[in-house]
């Protein structure tokens, strides 16, 4: 069976909070709390550990199954408009959006500033803070990386919605 990238991450998240919460109701009732006075059976709940262990087994399995044929299609499938696959670019996303987030501290600077105490008035004594790059050549590159973002998004969202995944189990 063959379903988009965006699809099979969407059904990988959904295997992962339907495993979590087997894992979960697992938890809470494999074992019980009972009073002396009360009848153990009465109160013991609904559980198969061999039929809940199967369970695991399985979405586990189709989690595994699912990861690595998302992996084979990240590594085999380029990112149209950038010379880098899929994989390439789940990295280069967030160190682009980190250099975003420099750019964007450094050009709100102003050529100079005055200091302020701790508490947020002047001081007495009149000291400035000057910054020590060209703030046009900030903006210039804030604006450049700003746009490869969005850019690289709309690409990667173009690929993940175009390419298949080949999955070898019943969703």
């Amino acid at each position: 069976m063959k379903i988009t990238s965006k699809e099979a991450n969407k059904l990988l998240k959904k295997l992962n909070e339907d495993y979590n919460q087997l894992l979960l109701e697992e938890s809470e009732i494999s074992t019980f709390v009972a009073s002396v006075t009360e009848n153990v059976e009465d109160c013991r709940p609904k559980y198969n550990y061999e039929e809940t262990q199967k369970k695991i087994k399985d979405y586990e399995i189709k989690i595994r199954k699912l990861k690595h044929a998302i992996n084979i299609f990240n590594t085999t499938t380029n990112v149209e408009g950038f010379d880098m696959n899929i994989d390439e670019v789940l990295v280069w996303l967030p160190q682009l959006t980190k250099q975003k987030e420099k750019l964007a501290s450094l050009r709100k600077n102003k050529e100079r500033t005055r200091v302020k105490d701790r508490y947020g008035s002047y001081t007495e004594r009149i000291d400035y803070i000057y910054i020590n790059y060209d703030i046009e050549k900030v903006k210039k590159d804030y604006d450049e990386v700003a746009n490869a973002l969005n850019s690289l998004q709309i690409a990667l969202d173009k690929a993940n919605g175009q390419g298949r995944v080949e999955i070898d189990f019943e969703i």
